[in-house]
């Protein structure tokens, strides 16, 4: 684990909300960079946030790696809408944003998100249907109610997980 400071404004605003998110990306450069030693065959990154996305791709580059562009939420959308972006969609703030956006979109191999409609908007900014992942961040825990002890103990025992231990219990709850 590699940590990196970051600023954090006390109050908010469109300048500091901008260092905030610009401090991470430079402090979690380097570190990004010493990941070429092991050579990654597969690199993710998960916005928030978007300003980590070219140490991304040139950390790909750099090693031949493929990349996936997690998006947990559009930043861009979100400053557009809370007004963030000055002039609104047509001022400067907005344009370099959404052009930012759309360069760390269409240069990686993949681009994966939470929900259907996410895919859908990635699609309408121009990503290629074939590119985009449904990758939710949730668990359908009901599937995994009134499941019969014969199927727990044979994936105890496929596991080779002993009968005294508390993940059997969780096992029983939860499958």
């Amino acid at each position: 684990m590699w940590r990196c400071p970051l600023y954090v404004p006390k109050q908010p605003s469109t300048l500091k909300r901008l260092l905030h998110l610009g401090s991470f990306a430079a402090s979690s450069f380097f570190p990004l960079m010493a990941q070429r030693r092991w050579k990654p065959d597969r690199i993710i990154g998960v916005v928030p946030t978007l300003f980590c996305t070219p140490g991304m791709r040139l950390l790909a580059k750099l090693s031949g790696a493929r990349t996936v562009l997690h998006i947990q939420d559009y930043e861009v959308d979100a400053m557009l809408g809370l007004g963030l972006a000055g002039k609104g969609k047509g001022g400067k703030v907005a344009q370099l944003a959404t052009a930012f956006e759309r360069s760390g979109l269409h240069n990686v191999d993949n681009v994966s998100t939470i929900s259907r409609s996410m895919m859908n908007k990635a699609i309408e900014k121009g990503v290629a249907a074939e590119n985009v992942i449904f990758f939710p961040n949730w668990s359908e825990i009901a599937r995994f109610q009134h499941v019969a002890d014969a199927d727990v103990d044979a994936l105890r025992n496929q596991l080779g997980l002993p009968d005294n231990k508390k993940n059997h219990s969780l096992l029983r709850q939860y499958w």
